[in-house]
């Protein structure tokens, strides 16, 4: 597990990132957690699975705003790409193997969110409803929001088509000859743009391709599993 946010919240927060011990990958046919993946939450985090709430990510800007009744978890899975609560002991749930993964969390009004910001999440500008749907559910102010980067694709191993120049004009740039996205400092670029102060944005700045202790989309393709991003209350 990766514990690079421990220190960064408050410690009735629990903002962890699952590296590639268990595979969290969401079939097209499931409906929930796998026996194995309640297992590891159960065993090795202490969590109890009817507390966990899954979205199916589609690489959009939904967010929704998780409630007590919403848990146990039940029919479909929703799709989404971003989740807030406020509801103590609601186990907020993501899957990346590339894309980027931002956790928040307001210490004041005492609610916290996840959004999944690929490339094309960051088009639509996902952080920014994440923010949003904070301040809009709980009244939270983004100056008093805190925002954690996990690991995901870098600019070292990101290259893009000449496309991505026209949607991320500031965050493309050439490395040894190669087009490549900062999709980090996109997100960032976002954030500020809401009011979020950059010292209260922190990032893990670790690259899930380099770092083979991580899944890789990018890297491994179809063979790749999926990360857990998890946050509680």
């Amino acid at each position: 597990m990766n514990l690079v946010f421990k220190n960064f919240f408050p410690q009735d927060v629990t903002a962890l990132f699952v590296d590639r011990r268990v595979d969290f990958i969401l079939p097209v046919d499931a409906v929930g957690l796998s026996a194995q993946q309640k297992e590891f939450l159960l065993q090795e985090l202490k969590l109890m699975p009817e507390k966990v709430f899954t979205m199916r990510q589609v690489h959009g800007n939904k967010i929704l705003n998780i409630a007590s009744s919403d848990l146990p978890q039940q029919g479909s899975i929703p799709d989404a790409d971003g989740m807030v609560t406020n509801v103590k002991g609601a186990v907020l749930t993501m899957r990346t193997a590339d894309c980027l993964p931002v956790f928040l969390c307001d210490p004041k009004k005492r609610c916290i969110g996840l959004v999944h910001a690929g490339w094309k999440g960051s088009r639509e500008r996902i952080v920014v409803k994440g923010i949003e749907s904070l301040t809009k559910n709980f009244g939270s102010h983004a100056g008093d929001i805190l925002v954690a980067f996990g690991p995901s694709i870098r600019k070292c191993c990101y290259e893009v088509s000449e496309d991505f120049q026209k949607i991320f004009p500031a965050e493309v740039s050439r490395v040894n000859d190669r087009l490549c996205l900062n999709l980090a400092e996109a997100n960032k670029t976002q954030l500020l743009g809401t009011g979020v102060k950059e010292e209260n944005i922190f990032d893990s700045k670790e690259c899930t391709v380099c770092n083979l202790k991580y899944f890789s989309y990018r890297r491994d393709d179809e063979r790749s599993g999926r990360h857990l991003s998890l946050m509680v209350l």
